[in-house]
């Protein structure tokens, strides 16, 4: 993620300086990798991501969530917890018994398996509690369906004046550009109709 993406968020009118970062899949690693990058960062969420190489840079606390029917990614979660350890970083994942890899978007489909669901609810609520308990209380989150698509996508809706958002950057489950610029037309719609409207929103990506 570019610098200047992230100096962007923190900048909207109606965000309150605070920027964190959440990933899925692909995402989920990059946003782990920005936390090592990114020093005035407040916290990185990672869905299913895996690790950096090194974490002695990272600053802010890093919140996990994943899959136990997730050999893959979920094996890396003891050496990172030892890792994070002793780099005197604060890392907490939690573990979803019987969810698979991408359970945030296989969880909402119509036929997702009891386990799916459960993850998808229970992270999300999660997601929602931790941004809220890092904000201090400074910001009202409300979660609506941002989107038609089946829910694909997920927004976060701030009221105001009683509260301000926080700038939330969300990286895509792929690289590509076309998804990159979706998701910064998406901030720039927000930033350019917060002085008109009632409420901002900034919609993250696709959950993979």
């Amino acid at each position: 993620m570019a610098p200047a993406a992230a100096d962007y968020g923190k900048k909207i009118p109606s965000a309150n300086g605070k920027l964190f970062v959440v990933g899925f899949c692909w995402g989920g690693g990059k946003s782990f990798d920005f936390a090592t990058r990114r020093h005035d960062l407040s916290a990185a969420f990672v869905f299913y991501g895996t690790p950096p190489p090194d974490v002695t840079a990272i600053n802010a606390p890093v919140y996990g969530f994943y899959a136990g029917n997730d050999a893959r990614i979920t094996a890396t979660v003891p050496t990172t917890v030892a890792a994070m350890k002793v780099a005197g970083k604060k890392y907490d994942p939690v573990t979803y018994d019987g969810a698979g890899h991408g359970f945030m978007r296989a969880g909402e489909a119509p036929d997702a398996n009891p386990a799916n669901k459960a993850a998808r609810e229970q992270g999300f609520q999660r997601l929602v509690d931790l941004i809220g308990k890092t904000n201090a209380g400074t910001a009202m989150i409300h979660v609506t369906p941002a989107d038609a698509r089946k829910a694909a996508i997920v927004g976060f809706a701030v009221k105001r004046p009683t509260a301000v958002p926080s700038a939330l950057i969300c990286h895509d489950p792929a690289p590509t550009a076309v998804a990159t610029k979706s998701t910064r037309q998406s901030a720039a719609k927000s930033a350019d109709a917060s002085a008109a409207t009632p409420a901002d929103t900034m919609d993250m990506a696709s959950m993979m």
